[in-house]
């Protein structure tokens, strides 16, 4: 029985390549503990000490990025979803710096999903704010134009910005 040194998945004894992870197999991968656990190294380990803290503040990045989007939908429109655009598009910068390095497949993997976390709260906070700005141009045409306010268009704009304010966060 052989287990893998990059992913630590069980390899049949035949195998050349890794099924998980695609790693080739070596003879060293014979290594397994008396106790029946196997030589699982984190294979983060292997990689150069500022690669390693680029990928793990990209894993941090990407959970708060996506989160800020989230709340910036949800609860608190506005500053966290800019938040979520900014830490979001910082992220996949990284990520696409950090994907350079010459990964190992598992590693790679990580890195591509926190892309992927970026690229989603990206795309969520560019929409919100995107239909943000929609839904506050319509309002101002609406009023423009007297529809809302039921009034003529030399209506005052100062009496009415409450109202504006309070549609605007309930469309969220």
């Amino acid at each position: 029985m052989k287990y893998c040194n990059n992913c630590g998945r069980e390899i049949a004894d035949e195998a050349s390549f890794c099924p998980g992870c695609g790693a080739p197999v070596s003879a060293q991968n014979n290594s397994q503990y008396a106790g029946g656990g196997y030589a699982y190294s984190d294979p983060l380990e292997s990689l150069h000490p500022i690669v390693r803290s680029d990928i793990q503040s990209l894993n941090t990045m990407s959970i708060i990025a996506l989160a800020a989007s989230i709340l910036g939908v949800t609860v608190l429109p506005g500053v966290a979803l800019i938040v979520g655009l900014v830490m979001g598009i910082i992220g996949l910068s990284k990520a696409k710096k950090i994907k350079t390095v010459d990964l190992p497949a598992q590693v790679f993997h990580e890195v591509e999903s926190y892309r992927k976390r970026c690229l989603a709260a990206v795309i969520v906070s560019a929409v919100a704010i995107a239909l943000a700005c929609i839904a506050v141009i319509l309002l101002l045409v609406l009023f423009t134009l007297g529809i809302i306010a039921n009034t003529a268009p030399d209506v005052s704009w100062s009496e009415y910005i409450p109202d504006i304010d309070m549609a605007i966060r309930s469309l969220f």
